[in-house]
């Protein structure tokens, strides 16, 4: 469960390539709305720190009429 204006992060054991993000997880904001979180590892002369994005959480059922409309060829 997580609380509005809160987030979790995860380890993502199942990356698939270098460029995968580190940590995975979700955000809920002030709305109730659920958004998705990437965080990957970074280095730099500062020291070490995360790189974060987020993205609008899609449902299965939103991301399979996403490719049927992308495959479609007209």
């Amino acid at each position: 469960m997580t609380y509005e204006n809160s987030g979790r992060l995860f380890i993502n054991a199942d990356k698939q390539s270098e460029k995968s993000p580190d940590f995975t997880g979700d955000y809920t904001d002030e709305n109730g709305k659920v958004w998705k979180l990437s965080a990957w590892k970074r280095e730099s002369a500062k020291g070490k720190w995360l790189s974060i994005r987020t993205s609008e959480k899609k449902t299965t059922v939103e991301r399979v009429a996403e490719k049927l409309d992308d495959e479609i060829p007209f």
